[in-house]
């Protein structure tokens, strides 16, 4: 009968190579660094459009937007509105961008673009509304200060086209500021030696500081705020509900505004 078994055994099969760990996000000084670009991009773009404003306006005789008229349409609400909505693509852009570079690590997972549940969606709107009403009562029960500082009073009777205005409040700010600091900053942060609460912290804090235009208080409740912001992205790994919390905050910050500056004591 024929042997049908081999005259030698089959060479064995080399063994697999182990798969590479999974890269990380860009280390604590490199999410530093990047950021610090995207905010000089910031910077760039705003007196770009200032030189470029001041430029139409005496092309075309328009006063409010001249060289000697300038100065009080930097101070006004108008500004804010015109330079962060130019500046939105750019900083958008740039945090991709840099998100991006670091091959190896899917931007979605980076950037938390990740939708939330219904359940998440719930509880967390139900938080960020109380600590709205538990930021207001402290304010105007313990501290008997306005809910609506006189400051932010003034930007919205100076922000000339409302509208703008409010696209600016309810969209470009929260769509930019979330994209930087709880997308690019805490993801990198967080997986750094510091850890997620530390990263948390450390967002939360630049996050207020740049809102010099408010007082020590108001500061404050935008350090609060960011902390909330910062567990949501944690908690839910969704940027995007973070985005949408920022954005009902900004809203009902707009609409005490405008209750204030009408009905109010400044009105």
């Amino acid at each position: 009968m024929m042997d049908l078994r081999p005259e030698s055994p089959p060479p064995a099969m080399p063994p697999a190579a182990p798969a590479s760990p999974k890269r990380g996000p860009w280390g604590f000084w490199a999410t530093l660094g990047f950021s610090a670009a995207v905010v000089a991009g910031l910077v760039g773009v705003s007196f770009g459009v200032a030189v470029v404003v001041t430029f139409v306006g005496d092309v075309l005789g328009i006063d409010a937007l001249r060289g000697k008229h300038l100065a009080e349409t930097l101070r006004s609400g108008l500004w804010p509105s015109i330079c962060y909505n130019f500046a939105a693509g750019v900083i958008v852009g740039l945090t991709v961008l840099f998100a991006w570079l670091r091959r190896g690590y899917p931007l979605k997972e980076y950037l938390g673009l990740r939708k939330p549940t219904g359940r998440q969606m719930g509880f967390w709107v139900l938080a960020i509304v109380a600590l709205m009403a538990a930021a207001d009562a402290v304010t105007y029960f313990v501290l008997h200060k306005p809910i609506v500082p006189p400051s932010q009073v003034e930007m919205y009777e100076t922000a000339g086209f409302v509208p703008l205005f409010f696209l600016t409040l309810v969209i470009a700010a929260p769509v930019c500021e979330e994209m930087l600091f709880r997308g690019f900053m805490l993801e990198g942060f967080s997986r750094s030696k510091i850890g997620p609460v530390a990263a948390v912290l450390v967002t939360s804090a630049l996050w207020a500081v740049v809102h010099i235009q408010y007082d020590g208080w108001g500061i404050a409740t935008i350090f609060l705020t960011g902390l909330l912001l910062g567990a949501v992205r944690l908690k839910t790994g969704s940027l995007w509900l973070a985005m949408l919390l920022h954005g009902i905050n900004n809203l009902a910050a707009g609409i005490e505004t405008v209750l204030a500056a009408h009905f109010g004591p400044h009105g």
